[in-house]
């Protein structure tokens, strides 16, 4: 039986045997939350200091190899 869920919260998302990460319409990763725990933590973070914040982040999110964007 395969029941999908949706939601933005990770506490929700480990009651699942098995997830998909959606990112912009494509499935960006599949695996237990585990596995997808292990990924995430992978990378670089960087941290960013400018005088046009919103316009340096709509940059930065079209960005392939950017995970994600937080100001």
């Amino acid at each position: 039986m395969t029941i999908i869920v949706n939601t933005h919260y990770m506490d929700e998302a480990t009651q699942c045997n098995r997830l998909g990460i959606m990112r912009r319409g494509r499935l960006d990763a599949i695996g237990t939350p585990e596995e997808l725990k292990r990924k995430a933590t992978r990378g670089d973070t960087v941290n960013l200091l400018c005088s046009n914040a919103e316009a340096a982040q709509s940059v930065i999110e079209r960005e392939d190899c950017v995970l994600s964007v937080e100001r």
